[in-house]
């Protein structure tokens, strides 16, 4: 779905606002890292009894979503800014007034969007996995970071139609009205002692994931031209990423609750049962990128996107794919056991460091890759 419509719609947008390409990263990683992390939380409260498997509006939930809607809404503005300066230095598009309004409007209403989907989904997978007998840390982070990342692409798309048609003074009093939600937010997160922990712990670490996804967003910038001109690669790249976030969060989710619960200890080096999730990891990304290649492919074909042989697609996914698992497994798992010796919550720093750095070298790979295919 992100695939085919960053092929086959944003493609042709990126001649009007080339800094697009830069915001996809760091924007679709954002609900990722925030939805995931919402996720895992509710994971470990369901695992403690902290909450009740039940839907409805808990004062402990309250306090995780005006902490999220907070660090979604001022990432997103931020994004904005810092993607259209970067367009600029790497010289794709020029620097100014109009166009970091534009492209903030557009960061912040996909952000708006997507919230309207993914904070339903997010407590109604957690609560329901739970409910039926499932273990929310293999259901319920990857789910959500797998559904972040496909609405971004469409609500991105959906809002740079609507920015495209908007009037100026429309534009600057949207901006305004968000900037005015968030300072609401801010404050009522102020007066409960987790949401200001959730705010304390994930504003430095989505900071630090941001500036990770601006790089995997100006190795694409960079690359904008021979993107545009071989579409058939953009199909796969919002697949690739979110598979290697996704095998990444279920590590991480797993190893937090372990932790949690005193089931396992933090070592630097891991224990067997952590090994054998490693192995497991293997497996599971030759089925999955072998699957990312078949279909992208398949996609390129039936709409006649232009696109490499067939056989190069795959092999590019496969050897790609398992390179970004050898990295993941070992980044994923001792990022994890850092931020629980440290004292922070895993759930807060983990999984939201995890999935940029995934997207980081997820691009870094997947160029790499192409390179070493001559494409």
């Amino acid at each position: 779905m992100s695939g085919l419509v960053l092929s086959s719609k944003l493609s042709p947008k990126f001649s009007i606002i080339p800094a697009l390409i830069i915001l996809i990263p760091p924007s679709a990683d954002m609900r990722g890292n925030v939805y995931g992390a919402l996720g895992s939380r509710l994971g470990s409260y369901l695992h403690m009894g902290r909450i009740e498997p039940k839907l409805r509006l808990d004062p402990l939930i309250e306090e995780n979503l005006s902490a999220s809607l907070f660090l979604v809404l001022l990432l997103s503005l931020v994004n904005g800014i810092v993607c259209s300066y970067i367009a600029s230095l790497i010289g794709i598009e020029r620097f100014g007034f109009v166009s970091a309004v534009n492209l903030m409007v557009v960061s912040v209403l996909a952000t708006i969007l997507s919230a309207c989907f993914m904070i339903p989904a997010t407590i109604l997978i957690a609560i329901c996995s739970y409910r039926w007998g499932w273990d929310p840390d293999n259901i319920t982070s990857p789910l959500v970071t797998l559904a972040g990342d496909m609405v971004t692409m469409p609500f991105i798309y959906v809002a740079v139609e609507l920015v495209l048609r908007t009037p100026m003074y429309l534009k600057l009093a949207f901006l305004g009205f968000v900037v005015a939600v968030m300072v609401l937010l801010f404050v009522k997160s102020r007066k409960g002692e987790v949401a200001r922990r959730i705010v304390r712990e994930m504003l430095v670490v989505l900071s630090i994931c941001a500036v990770i996804d601006y790089g995997a967003g100006t190795l694409l910038g960079d690359k904008v031209e021979s993107l545009i001109a071989i579409a058939g690669i953009l199909t796969i790249i919002p697949p690739f990423l979110e598979d290697g976030g996704v095998i990444g969060c279920i590590l991480a989710a797993k190893v937090s609750s372990w932790l949690h619960l005193g089931e396992l200890r933090p070592k630097t080096v891991p224990e067997r049962e952590v090994v054998d999730l490693f192995v497991m990891n293997h497996f599971l990304g030759l089925v999955v990128f072998t699957m990312v290649g078949i279909l992208g492919q398949t996609l390129n074909f039936l709409l006649r996107i232009p696109t490499v042989p067939t056989v190069v697609m795959l092999s590019i996914t496969v050897l790609a794919g398992q390179i970004l698992v050898v990295i993941l497994n070992i980044v994923s798992y001792e990022l994890t056991v850092l931020s629980y010796r440290l004292g922070l919550d895993p759930d807060n720093v983990g999984i939201p460091i995890i999935t940029s750095i995934m997207d980081l070298l997820g691009t870094g790979t997947l160029v790499l890759t192409l390179k070493l295919f001559g494409i």
